[in-house]
């Protein structure tokens, strides 16, 4: 199927917004075990003389599992998703519903993260008394903590001998490395421990670390408060070499500092925008581009995952009005179809027209007279490359014959016997050709697949030849499902084959004797999942550019694949259809509906 659905792994709300007092912010606070994100700007609750009217503000921090073991990039590794190009990625978020003003037209960014940050188990929304400071999580000043800094030291052993203007290199994880060069930050003098406190001195005055003197050890501590995210681990200490002083590297460090910016931290050259007109409107907006740069990690044009922020555009954040509240469910929540998720959609269809293969005719244009064959390579039930072929191509020739392939190969539109085809993904091939009838059809063909000298598979189908009509088709159908189970596991991908026929279709009783009632196989089918509780549509028609719920055909007519592992257990769904009459160039949805349950 072409669905897949990541939930998010961590989620927060930060505000710089009053506690109910109107004197102190709630800046120190953390939302992150909270069922529920807010957005929202509130202006003018409370005036200063120095200040003016204030300005609240709200954001949302979202993190989704792209560079985990079961993430997104593990699942690209497993092919369980396509390669870059051939997916789509789309963040969606649900509307809550509240008790407060809601906010209306507005419009909201979404952003990378560019540093890491942490969750936290604050609840109060209200309030605002669950107080990060020193504790996990983020908020509007801090990305996370507690933080512990890390330290260095120095011991001078022998401070008559050290060389003259021997330097002292500091490298922080921010910024510039910075030297502190003897004679002219610091001096060598009187003893080990003078020396010591010289050299402490002279580091601490620095704004990225702290010093002090011990005996004749200098102990350096990295203080993290003017870079954003984590610091101490990585900084590193670099001396020119000398025989007469010893050191110990950054050690200790943990947790994360403070935002560069109040607020967070964020690509604002990446972003992607959804307008909001009525205010109870769902999110769903195009991430591809940060989705694939996370998976390609931190290097040039690209960035590692962080998440993303969302909140209203600069303009709206620092209007002289208030834009109110926009809430959305979080990862949290009690209600499984509505935690924020990154949706991966693609078409998976195999259009195998194994089972409706037309003759070339002067009646379709060249594109119809075209068909596609797959070849399925399977091997112990697996999917598995041919070892002689890999992914590369492929040929296939068409003979005629009766239960095997005799003769010569037949001429194609190609004006060769011989079709290149290519390789699908893991196990599968396909080629398109045609072929012209001759004045006496041949009702079975047989598809040989080969390398010039090596056969590796041959079946056969049955040809159709196209007719004109003297009255157009009513496009009414009667469908069934040919293998529905009443139950099924959150653990199954499962198959849902379809029967379908013409409504009108009316044998005589020859035909009812001799015939199996055929299976119309259509080009343009859809598939929905509600859940019957409510009639929600967990799934629904993807009819747009993606494809993502377009029915597959092969021989035995049309079919879909579906992970049970996106629906909710303990309720009962159904599958409704949609076909596309070309005629009328819309969709018709089919009044059947199939249910069943996950368990």
């Amino acid at each position: 199927m072409g669905i897949r659905r990541y939930t998010a792994i961590a989620d927060n709300t930060i505000t710089n917004a009053y506690e109910a007092n109107l004197v102190t912010k709630g800046t120190g606070s953390n939302m992150g075990a909270a069922d529920s994100l807010a957005v929202f700007t509130i202006y003018g609750q409370e005036s200063g003389s120095s200040t003016g009217q204030s300005r609240e503000i709200s954001r949302m921090l979202l993190q989704f599992p792209v560079t985990s073991t079961a993430g997104i990039s593990a699942d690209r590794t497993a092919g369980k998703i396509p390669a870059s190009g051939s997916v789509n990625f789309y963040l969606k978020m649900f509307n809550a519903e509240h008790p407060f003003t809601l906010a209306r037209d507005f419009t909201l960014r979404v952003n990378p993260v560019s540093s890491s940050w942490q969750e936290g188990y604050g609840l109060d929304m209200e309030e605002y008394k669950d107080v990060t400071y020193n504790g996990t999580g983020s908020n509007w000043i801090r990305a996370g903590g507690p933080s512990v800094a890390a330290s260095a030291s120095i011991t001078i052993t022998d401070y008559d001998s050290l060389a003259s203007a021997v330097v002292v290199t500091l490298t922080p994880l921010q910024g510039a490395a910075i030297t502190f060069t003897e004679g002219t930050d610091w001096d060598a003098e009187e003893s080990n421990a003078q020396t010591a406190t010289n050299l402490a001195t002279a580091i601490d005055d620095n704004a990225n670390y702290a010093a002090s003197g011990s005996g004749a050890s200098v102990i350096i501590t990295a203080k993290g408060v003017s870079s954003a995210g984590t610091f101490g681990n990585s900084d590193i200490i670099a001396l020119t070499s000398d025989a007469n002083w010893s050191e110990v590297g950054f050690a200790g460090g943990s947790g994360l500092g403070r935002w560069t910016t109040y607020g967070g931290d964020y690509l604002d050259a990446r972003e992607v925008t959804a307008p909001f007109r009525e205010g109870w409107e769902n999110l769903e907006v195009d991430v591809t581009k940060f989705v694939e740069s996370w998976i390609i990690g931190d290097s040039a044009g690209h960035y590692d995952d962080h998440g993303v922020g969302v909140r209203l555009t600069a303009t709206q954040e620092s209007a002289s009005l208030s834009y109110y509240t926009k809430k959305f469910f979080a990862r949290s929540s009690q209600f499984f179809f509505k935690r924020p998720v990154i949706e991966a959609r693609w078409d998976s269809r195999k259009d195998d027209k194994r089972g409706s293969f037309y003759y070339s005719s002067s009646l379709a244009p060249t594109s119809k007279n075209l068909s596609t064959l797959y070849m399925y390579n399977y091997v112990d039930g697996v999917l598995a490359n041919i070892p002689a072929v890999g992914t590369n191509n492929i040929l296939v020739s068409l003979y005629s014959g009766s239960s095997a392939p005799t003769g010569s190969a037949l001429l194609l539109y190609n004006s060769g016997y011989n079709i290149t085809g290519g390789h699908v993904s893991t196990g599968i091939y396909s080629a398109s050709m045609g072929i012209t009838a001759s004045s006496t059809p041949l009702t079975k063909l047989f598809d040989v697949w080969h390398s010039s000298s090596v056969q590796y598979f041959t079946s056969s189908f049955a040809p159709k030849v196209r007719a004109a009509f003297n009255n157009a088709p009513t496009f009414e159908y009667v469908t069934a499902v040919k293998n529905l189970k009443p139950t099924y596991a959150t653990t199954e991908e499962s198959r849902f084959r379809f029967f379908i026929r013409d409504k009108d279709w009316n044998p005589n009783i020859y035909t009812i004797a001799t015939t199996n009632i055929p299976n119309k196989t259509l080009v343009s089918a859809s598939y929905q999942i509600i859940r019957l509780t409510d009639e929600l549509a967990v799934i629904p028609y993807g009819t747009g550019s993606d494809y993502s719920t377009y029915l597959s055909l092969d021989v035995s007519g049309n079919y879909f694949d579906l992970d049970m592992s996106l629906l909710e257990k303990d309720y009962s769904y159904g599958i409704k259809l949609a076909y596309y009459n070309p005629s009328i160039q819309g969709w018709i949805e089919q009044s059947e509906m199939f249910r069943f349950r996950v368990e």
